[in-house]
């Protein structure tokens, strides 16, 4: 209904929205890891972190962290110039914490579930603005749980002394009967990486054993809730892995991430949008439950490149932005100033005696029919521009302003002629109101050529915009019909 008003080149501009919008949601499907520091078992196998993804929810006091894991074994070239031949070997995975987490499964739909709601905004936005702790231990390792979780064999850890963790986690899984004495060690990087945290106070770290082939494997998510005061992702943790990778981090909170938050860990913000109650609730129970059922901001974080450059975690605190009352603040203009055209100079003219002895006349002529119905519809169109200034917003966009300026020139001109109508007499403003309706005109024509190409449907219900298409009719008729009579008069 709405493509068969578009011009070629609009058409194709909108197939390219939607093409952005397709590999936006591309990023948003569930892919691998959070970071960890993955180790290997022998000197000629290492591990690849093709991609990472996570949702972390963060309320202010503690965070949920969504981990989905995809890794696999790479065997490298040894010096006689052979390739490792590998077909199940266990690794090793340390997640750094600053707090003892709680630790349960977790599921891959609440990926799947942004995905679709993240798609279905970002499509809507793209045709709508197409114009365009505890005190250390005396250990210097020692177990705070131990746990089995599917298939996850997991212990939580407080770590004071990082040299000994390399051998507290071979004595204790091997107690366990897991061989992992049988690996070579990188224990120098992992000591090195785990001093790093313990002396920033991160003295909980949660291992993990898994197996792993020469083969992409999915392995079942876990949740890790954790008291925390800040938005936190362990990244530099998984610099000891070789390669590239691509992160994908989901940011639920109160307020947005911003850009200069975020640049030193080399993450970009890529995607802001707000998220409703029931859009939570579709997401994941446990995280609207987590958020306390209230209305949050999602921040999507992306990293593309060596895993050798992540040498800062994500620690941040969202504070609030002033962007997200643009709209609020654009209608509120807009509605104050048009009001304020007509009831002020309207009521100081009803107060005034008048000198000459005579009132002014208010007569119903078409003038005023058109200037009342023309700022009416300004009134209705306003959620269509208060929409442009809403999220989501993606990077590089920037608001197209021609529609929201179009709606502001009309409230402002029909108000004008309105006021004009009501408080003087035809001496006095026939040279004036002509210019009001021409002003009138111009901007209603922009409007409808718009409104052609937008996705108007998506915020009115259909009755409702063919009804307002209508109305939008009229308007037009009775501004030609006033305008043609204010120049026929002059």
């Amino acid at each position: 209904m709405v493509a068969s008003g578009l011009s070629k080149s609009s058409l194709l501009l909108v197939l390219t929205w939607l093409l952005q919008a397709f590999l936006f949601a591309s990023l948003l499907t569930p892919a691998a890891w959070a970071d960890t520091m993955m180790i290997m078992p022998y000197s000629d196998v290492w591990v690849s972190e093709d991609d990472q993804a996570a949702i972390i929810a963060w309320n202010g006091t503690h965070e949920y962290l969504l981990l989905t894991v995809n890794a696999r074994a790479v065997p490298l070239v040894s010096g006689s110039g052979r390739t490792a031949k590998i077909s199940e070997t266990l690794a090793v995975q340390i997640l750094p914490l600053p707090s003892v987490p709680e630790v349960r499964e977790g599921e891959e739909w609440p990926f799947h579930a942004l995905s679709s709601i993240l798609f279905d905004r970002l499509v809507r936005k793209a045709v709508l603005t197409r114009f365009y702790g505890s005190a250390a231990s005396d250990e210097g390792v020692s177990l705070v749980f131990h746990e089995e979780i599917g298939v996850h064999n997991l212990a939580v850890i407080e770590v004071s002394n990082a040299s000994e963790l390399v051998d507290w986690i071979v004595e204790f899984y091997s107690g366990k009967g897991i061989p992992v004495e049988e690996q070579t060690w990188p224990s120098g990087p992992v000591e090195a990486i785990a001093s790093r945290y313990v002396r920033r106070s991160y003295r909980y770290f949660v291992v993990d054993v898994v197996e792993l082939n020469q083969t992409v494997r999915t392995i079942q998510p876990l949740v890790f809730i954790f008291k925390c005061d800040y938005v936190y992702y362990p990244l530099y943790v998984s610099s000891l892995a070789i390669g590239d990778t691509n992160i994908k981090l989901f940011v639920i909170a109160k307020y947005w991430l911003t850009e200069e938050e975020v640049r030193s860990t080399g993450l970009r913000v890529v995607l802001r949008d707000r998220l409703s109650p029931g859009d939570l609730m579709a997401a994941s129970e446990d995280i609207y439950d987590f958020m306390g059922g209230e209305t949050v901001r999602i921040t999507e974080l992306v990293y593309e490149g060596p895993t050798r450059k992540l040498r800062s975690d994500l620690e941040a605190v969202p504070k609030p932005s002033s962007e997200e009352l643009t709209g609020y603040a654009y209608m509120a203009a807009v509605l104050g100033s048009s009001t304020a055209i007509v009831v002020l100079p309207t009521g100081f003219s009803i107060r005034r005696k008048p000198r000459t002895g005579k009132a002014v006349k208010i007569e119903l002529n078409v003038a005023l029919l058109a200037s009342t119905c023309a700022l009416a519809l300004s009134f209705v169109l306003m959620p269509t521009a208060v929409a442009i200034f809403e999220p989501p917003y993606y990077a590089g966009y920037n608001s197209p302003l021609g529609f929201p300026i179009a709606l502001f020139i009309l409230a402002l001109s029909s108000s004008t002629a309105l006021a004009m109508e009501l408080c003087l007499p035809w001496d006095k403003k026939r040279k004036i109101l002509p210019v009001a309706f021409l002003a009138i005109l111009a901007a209603f024509l922009f409007l409808v050529s718009s409104i052609t190409a937008m996705s108007v449907p998506q915020l009115y219900p259909l009755g409702a915009y063919f009804v307002l298409r209508f109305f939008m009719g009229i308007v037009f008729l009775l501004v030609l019909a006033a305008l043609a009579e204010l120049l026929a008069r002059a």
